[in-house]
């Protein structure tokens, strides 16, 4: 009696033991092929960032999409997020504001939806929503947008800084445009000081910041909106080369002032020169068209 109880206890434990060998093989084959797919989602993430850095804003937004899908498949929110936001950026720097706007609020959507409200993800895709309401005409909409963003943030024990920035960036930008230059340079300079802070002086996010303090002293004060063009351009060229969106975009800055300093020749050769730079890069079609 006891030679066969031993004989059924054994069977069992080898099966149990069987069955959890092969439930590890199943787990270890599942593990390494998320592995495989997350890292493949991260290469092509990288490959989509560098090309919105060279400006070839449709392959990036192709690319982030895919990366998008791969960081979807594991529930890998955050990640999934932070592809959205890139792809908002990529509508938003080509002027495609409805649909920057459409992708920031199915991000919104998801964040909603999954309970991540009040995280660093939100507040991304609301200062981006803010933008893209900003470039339509709505600054109402883009201030509360702002607004919500920089709140999140404070709130957080260790608010991401460069998140910060962008914000403060973009109020500064929505301030001047309700002819609020006066706490427009104040955000600005919020926002110069934190790029300053976490970049190097040489950083396209300074240079982007510069860009703005100018844009705000172009109706009141050419020399100076015209110094930090300059400031801008020189770091723009030495980070991407003379051929692209934000040099050009700059330099259509630049002679907008030479224009009010009533140097119509310079002002005439550098919107040549920006015509040429836009035919160039996107085959004679401007990106806003």
């Amino acid at each position: 009696m006891n030679s066969d109880f031993k004989k059924i206890m054994n069977k069992k434990y080898f099966s149990s033991l069987l069955f959890s060998f092969l439930l590890f093989l199943i787990c270890s084959e599942g593990y390494s092929q998320i592995k495989k797919d997350t890292l493949e989602s991260f290469k092509v993430y990288k490959q989509a960032d560098s090309l919105f850095k060279a400006g070839a804003y449709n392959e990036s937004i192709l690319a982030f999409n895919k990366a998008a899908e791969g960081y979807k498949k594991y529930s890998l929110l955050k990640q999934y997020i932070n592809c959205q936001s890139k792809v908002t950026d990529n509508f938003l720097r080509q002027g495609m504001y409805e649909e920057a706007n459409n992708t920031a609020l199915k991000a919104l959507g998801v964040i909603s939806e999954k309970k991540l409200s009040g995280t660093e993800s939100e507040a991304m895709m609301l200062n981006q929503l803010g933008f893209s309401f900003l470039n339509k005409g709505r600054n109402d909409l883009a201030l509360e947008n702002f607004n919500k963003s920089i709140d999140i943030l404070t709130a957080l024990k260790n608010p991401n800084k460069v998140q910060l920035a962008f914000c403060y960036k973009n109020l500064g930008i929505a301030n001047w445009s309700a002819a609020n230059n006066e706490l427009a340079l104040e955000h600005l300079q919020r926002a110069l000081s934190l790029c300053k802070e976490i970049f190097t002086e040489n950083n396209a996010e300074v240079a982007d910041v510069y860009n703005n303090i100018g844009l705000v002293y172009s109706s009141g004060d050419p020399d100076k909106a015209l110094e930090y063009y300059m400031k801008a351009l020189e770091i723009y060229e030495r980070v991407y080369g003379k051929n692209h969106p934000n040099v050009a975009i700059t330099e259509n800055n630049i002679a907008i002032i030479q224009r009010k300093q009533k140097k119509y020749q310079e002002a005439l050769d550098n919107f040549q020169k920006v015509l040429n730079m836009w035919e160039s890069m996107n085959k004679g079609r401007h990106p806003n068209e």
